[in-house]
């Protein structure tokens, strides 16, 4: 919420006339390579735009079907190469199986 009150009406049309901070982001795509107990890796790392402490979404493995269900949720703990990251289980735990497909979100 905004306190009018505490802002002058000048001040709120000099943001008004800046330029709008605007964000691109893309969908990368990747795959589970490694399970071991509730940690994982995955094939996506510092080039895919991938950071420690993003959420992925996992999707079973379908080579028939593009809408596969999501089966869980990993949480990036360590970048660990180009293409090479640790992740967190944090759903899905026994759902989540190798080769099963990973999608995140990220800032281009």
């Amino acid at each position: 919420r905004l306190a009018i009150g505490l802002v002058s009406p000048d001040s709120l049309a000099k943001v008004a006339d800046q330029d709008t901070l605007s964000l691109q982001f893309r969908f990368v795509t990747g795959f589970v390579m490694f399970i071991e107990n509730d940690r994982a890796f995955v094939n996506l790392g510092s080039e895919d735009g991938v950071r420690k402490g993003m959420e992925l979404f996992v999707y079973a493995e379908s080579r028939e079907r593009m809408d596969a269900p999501e089966v869980g949720t990993l949480e990036v703990l360590e970048v660990r190469g180009p293409h090479l990251s640790l992740v967190q289980i944090r759903r899905g735990k026994g759902d989540i199986k190798e080769r099963d497909r990973v999608r995140v979100r990220v800032l281009e």
